[in-house]
């Protein structure tokens, strides 16, 4: 539902009489221009009274507001008792009738619904500067402003809330690249892991643990055996038999082997900046 079309000054003379059921309605010549044109411009309402006797419209008992549909020079066609007015015969020879484009109740909730902005011109690249309505219910629901940037920090702001963790692949801190809010870097160095409160190390929100590199323990080593040729000092030619037992007791040792260094115990992983909003 579009809105009417408006034009300034367009008050127009009705020429000659009309009874109640005339939808065919001729102004003075040269009076139609004032008005818009209703297949260019779409229809739109009209009130209609006696302005001999009736500056103002609103004093008239007989005022009607008429729909028109058409126009033809100075020849409008109309839909009479517009608005909640009732149709009556405007034929007094010696009076003078008066059209007006002016603002009607018809205007003033089609302003008010959600047709008419639904009707406006899209656009589909809004900037910050971009100026929005809003009903301020701190201040008892007067009409306001607010920007289309105040829209997006009010959004953001209420989708990342304090206690919020974001990753960015740029340097630039979030109050500056996002516009609001503190933040602070958070878990520089180390990987998250989602709370589990069945695990002593993860049941914990903050807690901290693992490490980058680690030196195995006798404990952690898997079980193994190792294997080895042996002769008796001093006795060349007496070795171990097929059973492993030593036909004259021996004492031997296997030659050392390894760094005793710590391993790499790094999962594959890409660094990134990440925040946490404080305040």
């Amino acid at each position: 539902m579009a809105k009417d079309p408006v034009k300034n000054f367009a008050k127009c003379i009705v020429s000659g009489g009309y009874t109640s059921v005339a939808t065919v309605i001729t102004l003075q010549a040269g009076e139609g221009a004032k008005l818009p044109d209703p297949a260019v411009d779409g229809a739109f309402n009209l009130p209609w009274w006696n302005y001999t006797d009736y500056k103002d419209s609103s004093d008239d008992p007989n005022k009607e507001i008429v729909r028109v549909t058409a126009r033809t020079n100075d020849v409008l066609t109309v839909t009479r008792a517009q608005e909640g007015t009732i149709a009556s015969n405007k034929n007094n020879t010696d009076k003078v009738y008066y059209m007006a484009r002016s603002f009607t109740k018809n205007d003033y909730d089609k302003f008010l619904t959600a047709d008419y902005f639904h009707s406006a011109t899209e656009k589909t690249t809004p900037v910050d500067a971009d100026e929005l309505t809003l009903l301020d219910s701190a201040a008892s629901f007067v009409l306001k402003k607010f920007s289309f940037l105040n829209l997006k920090l009010g959004v953001m702001s209420a989708i990342n809330p304090i206690g919020t963790i974001r990753e960015f692949n740029v340097a630039t801190n979030p109050a500056t690249l996002l516009g609001f809010g503190t933040w602070s870097a958070f878990g520089t160095g180390r990987v998250t892991v989602a709370i589990d409160a069945g695990q002593t190390e993860f049941d914990a929100n903050g807690e901290i643990g693992g490490e980058k590199a680690h030196t195995l323990t006798i404990p952690e080593m898997p079980s193994h055996t190792h294997t080895f040729t042996a002769r008796q000092s001093g006795s060349p030619d007496q070795c171990p038999t097929s059973t492993g037992r030593f036909v004259t007791a021996a004492l031997a040792t296997t030659d050392s082997a390894g760094g005793g260094g710590a391993h790499n115990n790094l999962q594959p992983y890409i660094v990134v900046y990440r925040w946490v909003r404080t305040a």
